[in-house]
Parts: structure tokens; sequence; C-alpha cells
């Protein structure tokens, strides 16, 4: 029988933007996510009485936010079964958490669950560091994805449906650097600044958005090639399981 545990992780900061260093710190493990978040409510209570801030406002290691990942053991089919995440920024305020259904299944998120527009500067959590970005494409829209799978009879739609999973539930960004170094990073992996954010940086960032956007397909073509790749996925997936 399937079992779920919740694993309620810190995201520890240190150092200066436009990348700084991050320690995922694991507080506990949980059997369901209330218990995972009044605990993670406990710590920053606590942590908040045992330090005293600052007199600059800065402490040695400041928090981006906290995380907590669903996974579930003992299931004999293991193939696309990603764990799936909430985060929550450093007051323990809900960030975001993936979008999937009960199949973990991906179709979309609606406008109203998405929290950052075009253009937005963002902090992006990766394992072991945390990086200034811009927001350069959001995550696919519920009606972006029932036009993807238009024109396709019932049985080639499903196919391609179980391709879509909680990975993809994702923003398109941008950081700073050489060439092209646009990421599609998960929806609960990034967060709102915690830290100002200096001209010059935001200078640069706007400008590497502007660079690598022109060479974007448009949505008609980015349509016709998701479903070209989806469908190829799907056939290989189905010779697995033959």
């Amino acid at each position: 029988m399937a079992k779920e545990v919740y694993e309620l992780i810190s995201l520890a900061t240190r150092g200066r933007y436009p990348r700084r260093k991050l320690s995922r710190n694991r507080i506990g493990l949980f059997n369901n996510l209330l218990n995972a978040e009044k605990a993670m409510l406990k710590f920053i209570g606590d942590e908040k009485r045992y330090y005293e801030e600052p007199e600059d406002g800065v402490y040695e290691n400041d928090y981006l936010g906290y995380e907590i990942g669903k996974y579930v053991i003992n299931r004999s089919k293991i193939l696309y079964c990603m764990p799936l995440y909430w985060s929550y920024d450093c007051h323990g305020n809900l960030n975001d958490y993936t979008m999937v259904d009960d199949k973990g299944q991906f179709k979309g998120r609606p406008a109203a669950k998405v929290h950052f527009g075009l253009g937005d500067l963002v902090e992006v959590a990766y394992n072991d560091y945390v990086e200034l970005a811009i927001i350069g494409k959001l995550p696919p829209s519920p009606e972006w994805f029932q036009k993807m799978l238009a024109g396709l009879d019932s049985k080639e739609a499903e196919r391609v449906s179980r391709q879509w999973v909680a990975g993809d539930d994702c923003y398109v960004v941008y950081t700073l650097g050489e060439g092209d170094t646009h990421g599609h990073e998960p929806c609960s992996s990034v967060f709102r600044p915690t830290r100002k954010i200096s001209r010059v940086l935001q200078k640069k960032l706007r400008a590497k958005l502007d660079q690598c956007d022109r060479g974007y397909m448009t949505k008609e073509e980015t349509i016709a090639f998701a479903t070209e790749f989806f469908n190829r996925e799907a056939d290989k997936i189905d010779e697995m399981y033959k």
C-alpha cells in the first residue's frame, strides 16, 4: 500500500545578488501537509525568538522561504511519479504549489494562479544556489492545453496528455550570462525577490530578455511543435508497456 510522506525543508541563503548560496535543511518528516505547515510556523516563531534582528536588518543567514515535498513510497510504478511541492515565503505564507490532477497530470495553470507576469524579476531556487532571473514565458494555460489537443481523437489526446506532468508546470526564465540562458523552472521554485535589486542588475536582466525573446517561436509554431513532440513520446511509452 502506498504511503505519503511530507518533508519540510528550510531554504537559507547567504551572499549577494545576482547569485546566492542556498542551504536546504530538513526540519522534519510528517504524515500530512497540515502537520508540516504547523511545524514550519513553529520553526519560524522559534527563529524570531532566538535571534535578535541585526542593526543593518541583514541576518548572516537569510531565509528565502520553505518547501514541503510530498513523496509517495511503496509504489510499484515509478514512471513519471514526480514528488509534489508547496513553497512558502520567509513568513510562512504560501508562495506556490505544483498544480496537477489526481493522476499526477498537468493540464494547464489558470490565469488566476499565475503569480508573475512577463518581465517580472524573480529569484529561482536551485539545488544549492538562488539566482535572480526575469520571466520570459508563463506556464501553459488550460486553454493552450486544450488547443494543443484539438483535432486529435480521444485515444491520441489521452496518450499526449499522459506526457504532461508536474515538471511542465513551470515558467521560462532568463538569468545573466553568455548566450541563451533560459530555463524551465517549476512554479514552486520561483519566488519574489527578498532584497532590493540594483538598477544595474535590473537593466542587465531586461536586456537579456529583449535579446533572447526575439528568437522564440510563435504561439502557432509552439503548439505544432509540442503536439508532434508529445506524440512521439507517447509512442515510446506505449512500446514500454507492450
